[in-house]
């Protein structure tokens, strides 16, 4: 397999996960753009317009390039720190003031719901209705994690130099896993009692405003909505740029065949290719929306699944060549 690597099969496969990963990174910013301008038109008045959303992204990269030229210690690590510390207050606060008691309890019910309908949402295809959810929202998640897989494994594997591979794959999977959990049974729970209470109606701001529009209603309905807002628009910007950061780190990774263990690419490299990417995310804002953002990444997802099986399989086969213990 190490041969196929190197050769025509190899350039092809490298090529094709490069396009899929920038269109997944476009993805991302085509799906955090608005929140971000929807918290500045209630934070400021500022109308959301496609000029506000090119704003926005040009900032992001701009950002990024000093973090970038920061270097991988001082600069991504600082704004990864600020994003993790932001996230947890802000988890903290939603769970403090929407309901404890609530929340425990719904977490402690959706544990069961997930384990008696794990299989059936599996295979869910939804044959008889074809109302489409399945294929346009399942899929199409799972495909951006498919293209995401390499990314993150590139970039985490890079900034865990001295873990072996054992707390790196636990820390990974425990550590994910326990975090979208408390990610989702936190704000799930809160958006489920703001219905519940009748103080939004998420249905009604769906349908007239849009996605981004309604999940700024619920953090606005919190207390001291002012300050709530503040730093949910802090923390969607800084968690973007980090994300950016990521990206373009690893596209320049990937791309850079003369980079030695230890040394990071060069910054002109990473900056060109986050300017790259947040003109992809302009660009799938201004088709319109998220039709075509997933058709791109269910249409380079699928593919890159059978390259997550060799690459697996070739890092199987690594280390038991290569590994004594």
């Amino acid at each position: 397999m190490k041969k196929h690597a190197k050769g025509l099969f190899g350039t092809i496969v490298d090529n094709f996960y490069l396009v899929a990963l920038i269109f997944a990174m476009g993805t991302s910013l085509g799906l955090a753009t608005p929140l971000v301008t929807e918290c500045m038109q209630w934070l400021f008045g500022i109308p959301h317009t496609l000029q506000l959303d090119a704003i926005i992204i040009t900032c992001w990269i701009i950002l990024n390039a000093i973090c970038v030229a920061c270097g991988l210690q001082k600069g991504v690590r600082i704004a990864s720190d600020v994003r993790s510390y932001l996230s947890f207050l802000m988890l903290g606060w939603v769970f403090i003031v929407s309901g404890a008691s609530f929340i425990m309890n719904y977490f402690t019910d959706s544990v069961g719901m997930l384990l008696m309908y794990l299989p059936r949402m599996l295979f869910y295809t939804d044959p008889i209705a074809k109302g489409g959810f399945p294929q346009g929202w399942t899929v199409f998640y799972w495909a951006w994690w498919v293209i995401y897989a390499i990314q993150m494994s590139i970039f985490l594997a890079r900034i865990s130099r001295g873990r072996t591979v054992r707390e790196l794959c636990f820390g990974m999977v425990l550590g994910l896993t326990a975090s979208t959990w408390i990610l989702w049974t936190v704000l799930g729970s809160n958006t489920l009692l703001l219905i519940d209470k009748n103080i939004i109606n998420i249905p009604n701001l769906i349908e007239q405003y849009g996605v981004a529009r309604a999940i700024i209603e619920t953090w606005a309905a919190l207390p001291l909505s002012t300050a709530t807002m503040w730093g949910f628009f802090i923390l969607c910007f800084i968690a973007t740029v980090t994300l950016v950061n990521a990206c373009s780190y690893t596209l320049a990774m990937s791309t850079c065949r003369e980079v030695r263990d230890g040394e990071e690419p060069p910054l002109l490299v990473r900056i060109g290719w986050s300017i790259l990417v947040g003109i992809i995310g302009i660009v799938l804002l201004a088709l319109g929306g998220l039709k075509p953002i997933q058709t791109a990444i269910i249409a380079g997802g699928c593919p890159l699944f059978f390259v997550n099986i060799m690459v697996t399989l070739s890092f199987i086969k690594d280390a038991k060549q290569n590994w004594k213990d």
